[in-house]
């Protein structure tokens, strides 16, 4: 089985040259066990990415779903709002 992730931050937080929607969406289907890929996304710590200094919640709670701010290496800092999990998705 597959995990598919989708991640919406404010654009502010990425850089561009052109105009651009206020809000981006990332998403990706995993082609790796469900339960390798989910014990080391379901944290979001971001442990697995080597230019992440550190991760946290925002909001108090058991759910993976809500705000968090991701703090880099080089000093950038970005908010992240998970906003679903689907364990059911296909690109069929």
């Amino acid at each position: 089985s597959s995990l598919w992730v989708a991640l919406l931050y404010p654009r502010s937080s990425v850089m561009s040259a052109a105009p651009t929607s206020g809000y981006v969406k990332e998403s990706a289907v995993i082609n790796a066990p469900l339960e390798a890929v989910w014990s080391m996304v379901a944290p979001m710590t971001f442990k697995f990415c080597s230019n992440v200094a550190q991760a946290k919640k925002n909001e108090e709670g058991s759910s993976i779903l809500g705000q968090y701010t991701i703090a880099y290496t080089d000093n950038t800092v970005q908010t992240v709002k998970m906003t679903e999990l689907s364990e059911g998705h296909s690109d069929k």
